[in-house]
């Protein structure tokens, strides 16, 4: 029945040595830092965004799934702890598909990831792209205690109030075109542009106390930007036997 009328995300669900969530969260045999690949090459997505591509994809479409637990060379030197490879039928390929994939969620800060995937195929030709704009967030306000008591029964306390905020908002933007050489073999260009803006706002203090008269307090403050730009253009030969 999943074959039939289920997408990718619902066929790798079922696969026993694969665990996979709605966050995007992977792990092959327990291991986690897992690579999905569409045909042998890198999707560029992560996280909820490779979710709702998986989920764009018939499983009618799918022609195999390769499971490799120890990647090949090319993306053993990125790190990854395996690799997932989905072969998709030819046919795939032909005409206009899209997918919009819209979601977010507010606690004390917003979280949200939008964006879009286009792909377009005539003959041997095709155009994909690709753009996304997640946001994620986090905020945290913990107050600590500790009591010591000394020989002489003296209580020392230490007291803790840390205070933080920090966000990053990512833009991906990705195009590629793929020519067809033969029936196995096919090769492809691809550009993809990676923004990412972190912020951080935090306060932390930390206070000394011996039988309930402060002793010393030290006080400090975050304000912390990083921003990441990257571009890189690939080019991708593919064979399968």
């Amino acid at each position: 029945p999943i074959l039939l009328n289920g997408n990718t995300f619902d066929v790798l669900n079922n696969i026993p040595s694969l665990q996979i969530d709605e966050l995007g969260s992977l792990s092959l045999l327990g291991k986690m830092g897992v690579l999905v690949t569409i045909n042998g090459k890198q999707t560029h997505l992560t996280g909820t965004a490779l979710i709702s591509y998986l989920k764009s994809i018939p499983a009618t479409s799918v022609a195999n799934i390769d499971l490799m637990s120890i990647p090949p060379a090319k993306w053993s030197a990125e790190g990854y702890a395996g690799v997932i490879d989905i072969r998709t039928k030819r046919d795939v390929l032909k005409g206009l598909k899209g997918t919009v994939f819209l979601g977010g969620s507010k606690g004390q800060l917003w979280k949200y990831n939008n964006g879009m995937l286009i792909q377009y195929g005539v003959k041997k030709w095709t155009i994909n792209s690709g753009f996304s704009i997640p946001r994620s967030s986090n905020y945290f306000d913990v107050i600590r205690e500790r009591q010591l008591v000394a020989e002489d029964n003296v209580i020392n306390t230490i007291a803790q109030h840390n205070q933080e905020r920090n966000h990053a908002v990512e833009l991906n933007a990705r195009i590629g075109l793929d020519y067809r050489i033969s029936k196995n073999s096919s090769i492809e260009l691809n550009w993809n542009f990676l923004q990412n803006n972190y912020k951080e706002l935090g306060y932390y203090q930390t206070s000394f106390f011996k039988a309930g008269d402060l002793l010393q307090s030290t006080s400090s403050w975050s304000n912390l930007r990083n921003p990441v730009h990257k571009n890189s253009i690939n080019l991708h030969y593919d064979f399968v036997t």
